[in-house]
């Protein structure tokens, strides 16, 4: 864990100005999230509405609910026209709706009208919803969003789950009212970007913001499209939350962004993940990459908002599906990424707002928690996935290895005589060699395990038919770059933020 917070009397008064103005209602739900963070980006621009019904667990018990609703996608582009957003709430105890049978449905109001119109890159708040509700319980919005004409788009975001259901009525259809019908028909949806509340407690809870890549915004770990480590780690410490990460995204963009920040208004504190695309795709020098994250430092700190850094994690070739360490290679970029983490754990020193080395103490040097610095502290989620500090390649704890492992092409069901697969095998990362196309290693990940011998794996099926196979089980990444499931559990445990 890092440094403990130490914020100065000018991040205080920021703070407060903040929760004046949002009458103390801190996010309060879980699947906060900007759009384009996790799916397809636009709506198909044939139909002109639909109601999308999304599934929200609350963090804190609270009551007044109050969604916010925006009009802009991958983070920072502007959405392509107008939009009209209607809602409603449903209160669901158990979780145990009909499709079409939802019980009563709560209108939700904006500014006293049912309705809201959002221009590009503009968001809307509506008026609170007076519902209580219990840490546990879970609550579906319905979404009606619509367009002018034929042709027009609307943003969209998270990924409904057909299982928990959630999904979308009818095309053009407006099904916000009680009782009426949605389909569970999995698929990406408009909906709020988060949910504010006013704590039954009293107490303003923790609300945290995620700024970051794919890697936060769950790349690689493949028991839900909006879990990850950062979420996993908000509903561990019962925080709402606002993910903003991005897939592709850099902290050079973020700098620029004129929408995506605006979220982060309902948040006490932020976690900083950006750098391995800014290294590893941009090519960014440690000074360049210094200087991005202190200028976002500031612009948080400057809103009152507590910034905490990640260190970042490694970024590999591998010949062998990153089953071992031997057989992976480091990439161009790793002595700036060694840099970065040292310096981060160092405290992040600066000196008249400028970075200065690790180790550096010359007068006036300032360090993460310091009054004047506009870091808080770090949480350290290398050390958990890397085979030793600054190795630069991804730890092997717990992988497993078998050497009778066999699938037949254009099949998804893998057996094994000696893998003794158990249900705590879903969601692991799995490598088949042999099984790809060409006769290449299939890296993979295990979707269902039938019984001790026999798996479906996720993904794509196999290609090629393969006996006496050697497999592995368990590796910490699904491609060098975005850890697995297994990658993102110790991640997520390194980062204690209810602290």
């Amino acid at each position: 864990m890092g440094i403990l917070d130490a914020p100065g009397v000018a991040r205080t008064d920021a703070r407060l100005r903040r929760d004046n103005l949002f009458r103390g209602n801190p996010i309060v739900t879980s699947r906060g999230n900007g759009f384009g963070s996790n799916s397809g980006n636009l709506s198909n621009g044939t139909d002109t509405s639909t109601t999308y019904r999304t599934i929200h667990n609350v963090l804190v018990s609270a009551c007044e609910f109050r969604l916010i609703y925006a009009n802009y996608y991958n983070g920072a582009t502007l959405g392509p026209n107008t939009i009209t957003v209607k809602a409603s709430m449903d209160p669901v105890q158990n979780g145990t709706i009909g499709a079409s049978s939802a019980g009563t449905a709560y209108p939700v109001s904006f500014n006293g009208a049912r309705s809201v119109v959002i221009d590009p890159g503009c968001y809307a708040i509506s008026d609170p919803i007076p519902l209580n509700a219990v840490a546990g319980q879970n609550l579906y919005v319905r979404t009606y969003v619509s367009v002018a004409s034929a042709g027009q788009k609307w943003p969209l975001s998270m990924f409904t789950n057909a299982s928990s259901l959630e999904g979308a009525s009818a095309a053009n259809t407006d099904a916000t009212p009680s009782n009426s019908a949605c389909s569970t028909s999995q698929g990406p949806a408009y909906s709020p970007v988060a949910i504010l509340g006013i704590p039954i407690s009293g107490i303003r809870p923790k609300t945290w913001g995620g700024l970051g890549d794919s890697i936060m915004a769950a790349a690689g770990d493949n028991r839900a499209t909006d879990y990850g480590f950062f979420v996993q780690a908000c509903i561990a410490a019962l925080a709402g939350y606002f993910n903003g990460a991005l897939p592709g995204d850099r902290a050079a963009s973020f700098i620029t962004s004129t929408t995506r920040n605006a979220q982060l208004f309902a948040c006490t504190h932020a976690l900083d993940e950006y750098g391995t695309n800014d290294i590893f795709t941009a090519g960014a020098t440690l000074a360049q990459l210094q200087g991005y994250k202190i200028t976002i430092w500031q612009w948080l700190a400057a809103r009152g908002i507590v910034t905490k850094a990640t260190t970042l994690v490694p970024s590999t070739t591998s010949t062998d599906g990153w089953a071992t360490v031997a057989n992976q290679t480091v990439k161009t970029g790793e002595t700036v990424r060694v840099g970065i983490n040292d310096w981060i754990r160092d405290g992040a020193p600066i000196l008249n707002g400028v970075a200065v080395a690790t180790g550096s103490n010359a007068p006036g040097t300032l360090r993460a928690g310091q009054s004047g610095h506009p870091l808080a502290g770090y949480f350290e989620i290398a050390d958990a996935v890397e085979s030793s500090r600054n190795s630069g390649k991804w730890a092997i704890t717990g992988v497993r290895s078998v050497s009778d492992g066999a699938i037949n092409a254009s099949s998804s069901t893998f057996t094994s005589a000696t893998a003794n697969f158990t249900a705590a095998d879903k969601f692991r990362q799995i490598y088949i060699a042999g099984a790809g196309a060409g006769g290449i290693g299939l890296d993979t990940w295990i979707a269902a395990v039938t019984n001790a011998t026999t798996i479906t794996i996720g993904g794509s099926a196999a290609s090629t038919t393969v006996s006496s196979a050697a497999t592995s089980i368990g590796m910490f990444s699904v491609d060098g770059v975005h850890p697995s499931s297994d990658g993102h559990n110790l991640m997520a445990g390194a980062l204690n933020l209810a602290a």
